[in-house]
């Protein structure tokens, strides 16, 4: 079954709105909220029970699977953030569960993409702060150029590879690989969302080339490069028709 519908990327986040179709096990490093539009949603887990549910969260760095559905809001939140954190101290430790209908009442299903998390994003929550030498390694390299990123985001913020290593497990839920690996399958994305071919937008994301993307997107997000970019350049070749 094949994917369609409409997407939007926000500063730290990307969702998606519209039929979902097959994918693989895989192991992304944001927290996912999935609500079923069209009836519940059912998320795989290997030898481990389906979860069902109006709507599902997953935690970073979980291997899944989500079962095909007519219609569904699919949203990946980016650990780091103060929403990602948010939804991290709000939602029950389990790999993955039920969203609580307090939490549901806080996403806009419907309306404009780019509103959906606006009243979870206004929301207060404890224990969101991100440990500051965490945050700021983060940033650094986020902004680097060059080799040995990791070692020297290690010693701008004065702890060693790896102590910065286990605190960005302990903090995200997801290795530092796996966030990096995410930045640049988004960089990716927004280069095929702005026309760039999946090769240009490989290199351009700093992937060898476009068989390295497509191996990582299958392996991050379930589905191949050419299905991520079949939607993405769908949904910004016409307008939305979700009306406001």
């Amino acid at each position: 079954m094949i994917w369609s519908g409409e997407f939007e990327f926000g500063p730290a986040w990307v969702a998606f709105r519209g039929h979902c179709g097959d994918n693989s096990y895989h192991r992304h490093a944001t927290a996912q909220l999935t609500i079923g539009l069209s009836g519940p949603v059912t998320i795989r887990q290997p030898d481990n029970p389906v979860t069902t549910g109006g709507a599902v969260f997953v935690r970073p760095g979980i291997n899944h699977a989500l079962e095909p559905i007519d219609s569904a809001l699919l949203i990946l939140v980016e650990p780091q953030t103060v929403i990602g954190r948010k939804l991290l101290a709000l939602l029950a430790s389990s790999d993955v569960s039920i969203l609580p209908q307090a939490v549901r009442r806080l996403i806009h299903a419907h309306g404009p993409l780019s509103l959906c998390l606006a009243k979870l994003q206004a929301a207060n929550a404890s224990d969101v702060a991100l440990d500051e030498r965490l945050n700021a390694a983060l940033v650094f390299i986020e902004n680097a150029q060059g080799s040995r990123v990791l070692a020297r985001a290690a010693a701008e913020v004065q702890l060693s590879s790896s102590r910065l290593r286990a605190l960005a497990q302990q903090q995200l839920g997801i290795s530092l690989a796996k966030w990096l690996m995410l930045r640049k399958l988004r960089a990716a994305a927004r280069a095929l969302a702005s026309g760039s071919s999946l090769a240009e937008s490989a290199v351009d994301a700093g992937f060898a080339d476009q068989a390295h993307l497509t191996r990582s997107m299958r392996q991050v997000f379930g589905v191949t490069a050419a299905t991520a970019a079949t939607m993405i350049c769908s949904t910004q070749a016409k307008p939305s028709r979700t009306k406001t």
